[in-house]
């Protein structure tokens, strides 16, 4: 780096990766010594206003020593440690000016540029980390593919039209001229980004999970309801949902209402209650679904009664069956 002295961390983060880019390194952090832990040692304090560091090592990403994990049955196809030195420290320091004053600012200290591996454009822009998709709008947009279970071809696509590399040729005097541009996205990364996503999902608690998705049916469509009622410990009894659909089937052929139970749907051991009817054809449609935690009075009294207040053509009904 031809520059070396910054005021802040974020000033040197900022030009250390305009380095990065520009020279085509890939540095990784392997130490570092916080300012907070570096004042409970010394005397003299730095203000945490400079940035959230005292001490930084940057070694090259070929640097890192492999740790074999495995017994050799299968043997690694890809390895980064090529031994390579190079590396950069970076120090807070406090500085005494000509007129006698101090300041503290941030000093490369250790600088090493001699690669022991090829460095070039291609390379840098193959880096796992390079072609990672960090953009807030593509990953939003992701998140709703995902979401709706689009499938992979198409999010893929999309990934790669977004932020992947884009190539134009122009016929100019019988020569085409190619331009790149964005990162050279692969398959890999966008299934790496899908499980991440799948990951952030599992990780929300299920009464969140259960919430939005109630919610979100509800606002799909203004003929859409669902209910949740809980217990006195906030636990769930019973969830009741009938879609616009259901409650036009019910509106139509109210007469016969079957009401059945089904086991073993969900890994929490909810039953499933199905309120059915018959149409002109003679065949079953839902008109509700009812997931309950036990089969219980106040359970199935609780989903009966949403039942009735959600279809007020209940008064029409003359034959109820329990199967």
């Amino acid at each position: 780096m031809n520059k070396t002295a910054f005021s802040t961390f974020e000033e040197f983060e900022e030009a250390f990766k305009a380095y990065c880019q520009d020279s085509h390194q890939c540095y990784k952090r392997r130490s570092s010594i916080s300012i907070s832990s570096r004042n409970k040692r010394q005397k003299f304090q730095f203000d945490s206003s400079y940035g959230p560091y005292y001490h930084i090592v940057y070694i090259c990403t070929h640097g890192w020593e492999d740790r074999d994990r495995g017994k050799g049955s299968r043997p690694i196809q890809r390895l980064r440690n090529t031994e390579c030195k190079a590396g950069l420290s970076v120090t807070l320091r406090r500085t005494r000016s000509q007129d006698g004053s101090t300041y503290c600012q941030y000093v490369v200290t250790q600088q090493t540029t001699i690669h022991t591996h090829p460095v070039n454009e291609a390379i840098w822009r193959a880096y796992a980390e390079n072609r990672r998709v960090n953009d807030p709008n593509v990953v939003g947009m992701v998140r709703i593919l995902v979401k709706t279970k689009s499938p992979f071809k198409q999010i893929h696509q999309y990934v790669a039209e977004s932020s992947g590399r884009l190539q134009l040729s122009l016929l100019h005097y019988f020569a085409q001229v190619y331009f790149y541009t964005g990162k050279d996205v692969l398959p890999q990364d966008v299934r790496n980004m899908i499980s991440k996503i799948k990951g952030e999902v599992k990780q929300e608690p299920v009464e969140i999970r259960v919430d939005t998705l109630l919610n979100d049916f509800v606002g799909n469509n203004q003929g859409n309801v669902a209910n949740l009622f809980k217990n006195e410990a906030d636990i769930a009894t019973c969830i009741t949902f009938q879609t616009a659909g259901m409650r036009k089937f019910f509106h139509l052929f109210p007469e016969v209402l079957l009401v059945d139970t089904t086991h073993k749907t969900n890994d929490l051991k909810y039953k499933l209650f199905g309120f059915m009817v018959h149409d002109s054809f003679g065949g079953g449609q839902f008109v509700q679904h009812a997931l309950i935690d036990a089969e219980t009075k106040e359970n199935m009294s609780t989903a009966v009664a949403t039942f009735k207040t959600n279809n007020p053509n209940w008064t029409r009904v003359e034959v109820i069956m329990v199967g």
